[in-house]
């Protein structure tokens, strides 16, 4: 783990029902679990040195394709901002100030989705 960089070590045990062998029991198994704070390896980051970066984000626009937005929740701070809507069976729709069920997130996922990023 590269100086400066969050990692912890955990064993999690993992149950298994072999219920398709027709057998009622269960057998138990652990599997170490390794994750890295900032800038997990499946990204990559370690390997070109991107996890050292001081990068805040600031000037990045995120553009997320899915349900829909809920853009009225509070975590989201007023930053989200609806264009296009593809959620209502019409096509692209360009979205108007004035109506707030533009892109409006009626199944979770896309809000959910925003949220991470």
């Amino acid at each position: 783990v590269a100086p400066g960089l969050a990692a912890f070590t955990r064993v999690v045990e993992l149950v298994v029902h072999s219920s398709s062998a027709g057998l009622p029991g269960t057998d138990a198994m652990s599997l170490p679990l390794f994750a890295l704070g900032a800038g997990a390896e499946s990204w990559g980051l370690v390997r070109i040195g991107r996890h050292l970066s001081n990068l805040t984000g600031e000037g990045v626009h995120v553009y997320i394709l899915d349900t829909g937005i809920f853009a009225g929740h509070e975590e989201f701070g007023g930053r989200v901002v609806p264009t296009l809507d593809l959620t209502r069976g019409r096509g692209v729709q360009e979205c108007q100030p004035a109506d707030s069920e533009c892109a409006m997130d009626r199944h979770g996922h896309g809000t959910t989705v925003a949220s991470v990023i």
